[in-house]
C-alpha cells in the first residue's frame, strides 16, 4: 500500500513539475506575438547619367526617418491630432538635394544646404507595393537636371512640400557628381512593416 501511495505521489509530483515548467514559459505563439514590431525603413538610390544615358555615378544607402516625419505620418493617418503643429499636412512626394554633409539626425527638420537654383522635384505618380502581407513599400522618384543642379551632391531629403513643409527622411552619402549636361535620378523607398 505504501508503495502504491508513493508511486501515486511521484506521478502527481512529476505531472505538477512538468506542468509548471511549461506554464512558466510562453508558448511559441505568444513569444512570436511579443517579438513582433512595426518599423519604418527608408532606402535611397541616386544615379547620375550623362547625356547619352551612360551611368557615371551611383550611390545607394539606407536613410533616417526623422521625428517630425513620424509625427506628420500620424497627423495624416488620424484626424484632429496635429502632432507636428502644422494643421495643413500634405503627403510626402517632394525630393530635394543638397551639399551639407552634416550627419542625418532624428531631430532634423529640413535640408542642410540646398543647391542654389535647384528646386525640389515632386513625384506626381508615387507608387506603392503591398505584395508582402503586413508590409508596404512606397516609392518616390525624382529627376534633377545638371543644368540647374550641377555639383557634388551629398545629401537628399524627402519632404511634403516644394518650398517648406515637413521632412520625412534625410540622408548624407558619398558625393555623387552631377555635371551640367547630366541627369540625377533619385529613387526613394519607404517600407512600413
Amino acid at each position: 500500500m505504501k508503495t502504491q501511495q508513493a508511486a501515486m505521489f511521484a506521478v502527481v509530483a512529476v505531472a505538477a513539475a512538468v506542468g509548471g515548467i511549461f506554464s512558466a514559459y510562453p508558448t511559441t505563439e505568444n513569444s512570436e506575438m511579443y517579438s513582433e514590431s512595426s518599423n519604418i525603413m527608408g532606402h535611397i538610390t541616386l544615379t547620375v547619367a550623362d547625356v547619352d544615358g551612360n551611368i557615371v555615378d551611383y550611390v545607394q544607402t539606407d536613410n533616417l526617418v526623422v521625428d517630425v516625419g513620424i509625427d506628420t505620418m500620424g497627423d495624416l493617418i488620424f484626424p484632429n491630432i496635429n502632432l507636428n503643429g502644422n494643421a495643413t499636412d500634405s503627403q510626402f512626394s517632394w525630393i530635394g538635394i543638397g551639399t551639407n554633409n552634416t550627419a542625418a539626425n532624428a531631430s532634423d527638420v529640413g535640408i542642410g544646404t540646398a543647391i542654389s537654383g535647384c528646386a525640389r522635384v515632386q513625384d506626381g505618380t508615387v507608387t506603392g507595393d503591398s505584395s508582402v502581407s503586413g508590409e508596404i513599400t512606397v516609392t518616390v522618384d525624382a529627376s534633377f537636371s545638371g543644368a540647374n543642379c550641377a555639383g557634388a551632391v551629398v545629401e537628399a531629403v524627402l519632404m511634403n512640400d516644394g518650398s517648406s513643409g515637413e521632412l520625412l527622411a534625410r540622408q548624407v552619402f558619398s558625393a555623387v557628381n552631377v555635371g551640367a549636361s547630366d541627369t540625377l535620378t533619385v529613387s526613394w523607398d519607404i517600407t512600413l512593416t
